[in-house]
């Protein structure tokens, strides 16, 4: 095992470097669409960083504080006319 680590140890550290790049892009996007929502804070950065999936879902999980991004329609609030 140990001669596995030691012929790719380059390797190793590049895989490590470009996790880390993804899982910093993925904190950030995650990080804004939360602030979209509404929700202004690092720690969903921190959770979307750290435990990806359950930041995710957590993210996703938000509800709008209507931020005003979604528009409402008066109509539905009328019965149609026949």
């Amino acid at each position: 095992m140990e001669y596995f680590f030691e012929e790719n140890a380059g390797l190793l550290v590049i895989a490590f470097l470009i996790r880390l790049c993804v899982f910093l892009f993925i904190g950030k996007e995650f990080e804004q669409i939360a602030a979209d929502k509404g929700f202004v804070s690092a720690k969903y950065f921190g959770w979307t960083f750290f435990v990806p999936l359950a930041g995710m879902l957590m993210v996703a999980a938000l509800p709008d504080r209507g931020s005003g991004a979604v528009q409402k329609d008066d109509k539905r609030d009328q019965l149609p006319e026949l």
